[in-house]
């Protein structure tokens, strides 16, 4: 991809001017930033974590258990001694019995065929492989949404500059027709007119304006930056050509092959 933007960028002969952004480190943000491109990403992410989960199913199935309890017991025993004489005597004694006991066990199974489990793998696996094709368009397209969105503030930009320049050219002329009014040389209609040009003019300029704001918006959309200044159309550098090939049926065949959108 960044050998298609390098080439794109030599064959519209971009200048680079110190602090501004080339279309390259727009594309560059864009990759790290675009909301459509990420959530393709993640899309895919997701689809290829589940690859694993589904062969799991897959595998032999093991389980284990341990227990543990205790118990106490009590019970009263007579016990038969002697005295001091030889005597026999009796005496009752509480006897107190603890117990502990431990178990444990370990199960293993796997079934020999389970087709669901078969048709969820291969689902998964297929599901995954979509998404790649999905996440490789949206890289796809992000090219020609980034290269669309940087040549709109271009093209709003130039369009400013032009409006700007026209509209100080407007307002020297009515500076000097409002001279010529004042020495008698031209009608008050003129001055009129004059302004109202003026007038419009200003109106185009704030028009302008907006739209640079407009462009320069939807690029920070794609990018995740406000891009204040980026790098313009070398005119001395620049030179059109005819698309070769030159036939339509054969553009529709390229297409055909490269979109990963059809």
């Amino acid at each position: 991809m960044k050998k298609t933007l390098l080439s794109l960028m030599l064959g519209l002969g971009m200048t680079t001017p110190v602090l501004a952004d080339s279309l390259l480190d727009v594309y560059q943000q864009a990759m790290a930033n675009d909301p459509v491109v990420n959530r393709a990403k993640a899309q895919r992410d997701a689809a290829y974590q589940a690859i694993p989960i589904s062969r799991a199913a897959l595998l032999p199935q093991i389980s284990g258990s341990l227990g543990y309890s205790t118990s106490t017991s009590e019970s009263t025993q007579n016990i038969q001694r002697e005295d001091e004489n030889g005597n026999p005597t009796f005496e009752i004694v509480d006897v107190e019995v603890d117990r502990d006991s431990t178990s444990w066990g370990i199960d293993l199974s796997m079934s020999l065929y389970d087709h669901s489990r078969w048709l969820g793998l291969d689902q998964a696996e297929l599901t995954a492989e979509q998404s790649d094709a999905t996440y490789a368009a949206a890289v796809q397209q992000l090219i020609v949404r980034t290269v669309t969105a940087y040549l709109d503030v271009l093209r709003a930009q130039d369009n400013l500059d032009f409006v700007q320049a026209e509209k100080r050219a407007i307002e020297r002329q009515l500076e000097q027709t409002k001279q010529r009014f004042e020495v008698g040389l031209t009608a008050i209609t003129d001055v009129h007119e004059a302004q109202a040009n003026y007038d419009n003019t200003v109106a185009q300029e704030i028009v302008a304006e907006n739209n640079i704001e407009l462009a320069r918006e939807a690029l920070r959309v794609i990018t995740g930056k406000y891009h204040d200044r980026l790098d313009v159309l070398d005119t001395q550098r620049f030179a059109a050509s005819s698309p070769s090939p030159q036939a339509v049926t054969e553009w529709l065949d390229i297409a055909e092959e490269s979109n990963l959108t059809l």
